[in-house]
């Protein structure tokens, strides 16, 4: 897009990814509390990631303005069934309410459907994180499920079908 390019994860982005997975406003559930922490999860991203068919993988969200990570877009097997793609989103929380994650998100789903042809995309969102509500809802998501156990919390489960699919941004 012309403010964000995306890009898989690389092993030199840790002290950015680290800024994203240890605070615990952004990743609550599972927060990195040093940087040590946050290597072993960006690895095992990695490693989950470079088997996978592109676009599928973790991708650090860049400002083309400044060249700075702002967030995680993510396109991935869905951990609760691997028949499934899933698209998350997880961004600094100085970066929060300028439209990045929708713009990002936007961007993905568009090359998921282009070069996977997925019948639907699913994400998983706590019923009380509004702002990923919001994002899922301009994204043209809808609720399929209520209070799916993920994470050890209960969730709502959106799907995107592909007579859905969002605009791809400019």
């Amino acid at each position: 897009t012309p403010r964000l390019l995306l890009r898989p994860w690389i092993e030199a982005d840790l002290e950015a990814f680290h800024g994203i997975w240890g605070d615990p406003e952004v990743i609550f559930w599972a927060t990195r509390w040093d940087l040590e922490e946050s290597r072993a999860v960006l690895a095992k991203f990695l490693a989950r990631c470079a088997e996978q068919r592109a676009p599928i993988a973790w991708h650090a969200a860049i400002l083309r303005a400044t060249g700075q990570a702002v967030g995680s877009i993510c396109l991935q097997p869905a951990p609760w069934d691997a028949r499934e793609l899933e698209v998350g989103w997880h961004l600094r929380r100085d970066a929060w309410g300028q439209g990045y994650a929708t713009e990002g998100a936007a961007l993905l789903i568009a090359e998921a459907f282009r070069r996977l042809s997925p019948p639907r995309l699913v994400c998983a969102i706590l019923p009380s994180n509004l702002r990923s509500q919001q994002v899922a809802a301009r994204l043209g998501f809808t609720r399929y499920a209520e209070n799916f156990p993920h994470g050890g919390l209960p969730h709502d489960l959106l799907e995107l079908r592909v007579s859905r699919t969002p605009a791809q941004p400019r």
